[in-house]
């Protein structure tokens, strides 16, 4: 905090009765304030609220204030705030607010690729004012006991407004009941599909849903030596995006990218393992250099994002083992909206000469 204020806003359900709070420290920190307060008609409202310091933090941004949801949920949170560039404030910097959700940063939609501005939701440099909303399905376990959101702050932004809607307790403990029961079943029916994969020999699409049931599943990478090169290599849609990188060798374009757009719309491999493992391919990079017989030593990355997507069969398609294989699919499926089945990056390095 480099010697700065934080306010913090713990919210939680308290009994009739009394209670203790105790504070523990390291060194010399000051408690400037403390407050205890109810929440009426399940709406808590924050208005003008602007950092107390002024603190230099580079890119980094200062901590100065939070909302901790501790046995609380909340349904929506809305966040409206002014920002103002290095030119209207005739400085060398504009003002710029960090929105960290459940330790992770929410990237600024305008640049996302900018070193100096994508950790930043809010920018002057870029836009003045904005408004964020998070709802409950925006935290990474909507059902976990704690939840937070952090703002950090650099210069001098402005909150204008930020409101938190909560959920009726006792509604929602009730539907929370009957989420739990729901998570339950579809984490049953994933394993169901990671024995129904093995079953039909797609290795990849078993391993690939098992990795996503881990909390927090980091990348898989596949390096050019790999098994599944050689199955990709294999793969009818293989051979259309070697004629694409050929089309742009041709014009001289030894070094790019290769987009769904530029396939037609979408990038998926045939293969019946491929097909439910690596499906929906996001991005294709390649780097072509030329050799001294005049062919073309390639080098590729393929970018996916694992995901579902339902796969309904019409009525008059009915097939019991299908009707069985749909719902192991859909419910999958419904595994990402209640954050049973995670999203991760696949990369696979592939090498080729054309």
């Amino acid at each position: 905090m480099k010697g700065g204020a934080k306010t913090i806003y713990f919210f939680v359900e308290l009994e009739n009765g009394d209670h203790k709070i105790q504070f523990f420290a390291d060194k010399t920190p000051e408690i400037k304030s403390f407050e205890v307060f109810c929440v009426k008609n399940n709406k808590f409202t924050l208005t003008d609220f602007k950092p107390p310091e002024n603190i230099e933090s580079k890119q980094k941004g200062i901590p100065c204030l939070s909302l901790i949801f501790m046995g609380t949920h909340a349904k929506s949170i809305l966040v409206d705030v002014t920002t103002k560039s290095a030119k209207e404030k005739n400085n060398t910097d504009g003002d710029n607010l960090k929105v960290i959700v459940n330790g992770k940063i929410l990237q600024n939609k305008e640049a996302p690729t900018s070193r100096k501005y994508k950790n930043f939701y809010f920018s002057g440099d870029i836009k003045s004012s904005g408004i964020l909303s998070i709802t409950n399905e925006d935290l990474s376990d909507p059902l976990a006991f704690e939840n937070s959101v952090e703002l950090w702050y650099d210069q001098e932004p402005e909150i204008n407004y930020l409101q938190v809607n909560f959920f009726d307790t006792e509604k929602f403990l009730k539907e929370l009941k009957s989420l739990v029961d729901l998570r339950s079943y579809v984490f049953s029916y994933a394993w169901l599909a990671i024995a129904y994969f093995k079953t039909i020999y797609k290795p990849y699409s078993a391993e690939f849903l098992k990795h996503s049931l881990e909390k927090n599943p980091e990348s898989i990478v596949f390096k050019a030596n790999h098994p599944i090169v050689r199955k990709i290599k294999a793969d009818p849609m293989y051979k259309k995006i070697l004629e694409k990188i050929k089309e742009k060798i041709t014009t001289n374009i030894l070094e790019g990218e290769i987009w769904p757009a530029d396939m037609g719309g979408k990038i998926n491999f045939n293969s019946p393992d491929l097909a439910t493992s690596i499906h929906g391919i996001k991005k294709i990079e390649y780097k072509a250099r030329r050799k001294k017989n005049g062919e073309f030593e390639v080098k590729m990355l393929i970018l996916d994002i694992y995901d579902f997507e339902k796969d309904d069969v019409p009525f008059f398609l009915f097939h019991p083992f299908q009707y069985l294989k749909n719902t192991i699919l859909n419910a999958v499926n419904m595994g990402e909206d209640l954050h049973v089945v995670h999203n991760f990056e696949i990369k696979v390095y592939i090498n080729n000469t054309l």
